[in-house]
């Protein structure tokens, strides 16, 4: 920070304790639970449809023992405008927590798959 009295900077820390590394990597909860889907291998991608500029994705999810057919919906910026699943996380709260982990992970399966990009996110 910039001490406007004396015209020095000062060295602030932005938290307390220091950040552990991997504390940083993903987004939130979702994002780290689609990429333990990925590493485990519990992702398959479906059927893929074309409709003008959306592509309308869907796979399957082995979740618990528990077989989750997430379907996600891409605009042509890659955006995701619309999805849904059968998870608890999606029936409680729709899109507007943003998207479930089987929903993730079907995505980014299908960017590793047909668009050549890394499966699991970089650190």
């Amino acid at each position: 920070m910039f001490d406007l009295d004396k015209r020095v900077y000062r060295l602030r820390e932005l938290t307390r304790e220091p950040l552990a590394p991997g504390a940083l990597r993903f987004a939130s909860e979702q994002e780290a639970k689609a990429d333990r889907f990925l590493a485990a291998g519990l992702v398959t991608l479906g059927p893929v449809e074309q409709a003008g500029d959306r592509r309308r994705l869907s796979g399957t999810v082995l979740d618990d023992g528990r077989s989750l057919t997430p379907a996600v919906e891409l605009d042509s910026d890659d955006r995701m405008v619309g999805g849904s699943c059968q998870c608890g996380f999606y029936t409680h709260n729709r899109l507007t927590r943003g998207p479930c982990a089987h929903m993730l992970a079907v995505r980014r399966f299908f960017h590793a798959q047909v668009e050549g990009k890394p499966a699991r996110w970089q650190a």
